[in-house]
């Protein structure tokens, strides 16, 4: 599922000249960074770090950390500024054990 993920920002990356994001061609970098902004206006509506005002996180929570660290991994551009609370959100997910173990032995 990652790859999926990553090998879709990588297709977009390679089509796009992000020197000039008033060229047509760059709708699909817009269309990243504002569904990224949509994410992160509901995450910052929360009353916890995570979706849903839960306590812990569910799939929605998993599916934005990833595709925002995608995101910011290839490149600023596509993150729409500021995120915030995807950057919190990020800080949390990383302090999760399972996910923890995962980066810590490199498995990414």
């Amino acid at each position: 599922y990652m790859d999926v993920i990553e090998n879709a920002f990588l297709s977009i990356w390679k089509m796009i000249d992000v020197t000039n994001l008033d060229y047509p061609d760059s709708y699909p970098l817009q269309r990243v960074r504002d569904g990224l902004k949509c994410l992160n206006d509901l995450l910052e509506q929360s009353s916890t770090a995570f979706f849903y005002d839960q306590t812990n996180p569910t799939i929605a929570d998993y599916f934005a950390f990833d595709a925002f660290t995608a995101a910011r991994d290839i490149h600023s551009k596509f993150l729409p500024h500021p995120c915030p609370a995807l950057a919190k959100l990020e800080q949390v997910m990383k302090e999760r054990p399972g996910l923890t173990n995962y980066f810590q032995k490199g498995l990414l």
